[in-house]
């Protein structure tokens, strides 16, 4: 790694210990000091850092193709993870925040990936059928 390379990547680590650090300090004024939502911190950590990384690397959503992935869902699971909470060895497809709230809201998505097609909703992902 050149020392350009390093000093980016220390100044990514100190940036990602800003903002959980800042998180850490509204989560303790909360309503919740007790940390039993710390899977809601993780998350919070994981889109202030995802939205700031997005630009640089990181797969886009399946559906848009704009934003970046939030989610990873596994099809064959039927299951959706945070990234890097996802089962290992099983097809992962990148899903993003806003294309969850808009299934969740109601609006029918359509999306192709890997030469499959499906559809998700607020009822969740269904593969469609392959038209003879």
């Amino acid at each position: 790694m050149n020392e350009k390379s390093k000093r980016t990547f220390q100044d990514g680590i100190r940036l990602a210990q800003q903002i959980a650090n800042e998180i850490a300090q509204e989560w303790q004024k909360s309503e919740h000091p007790d940390w039993s939502g710390g899977v809601e911190a993780a998350k919070q950590i994981e889109k202030r850092l995802g939205a700031i990384a997005a630009p640089v690397v990181g797969p886009k959503c399946a559906i848009c193709h704009n934003e970046a992935r939030s989610f990873l869902w596994q099809p064959s699971l039927q299951s959706l993870y945070l990234p890097g909470s996802h089962i290992r060895g099983f097809v992962a497809i990148a899903i993003g925040d806003a294309c969850i709230q808009r299934m969740q809201s109601g609006e029918t998505l359509s999306f192709s990936h890997r030469g499959a097609t499906y559809q998700a909703d607020r009822r969740g992902f269904v593969e469609q059928e392959v038209q003879a």
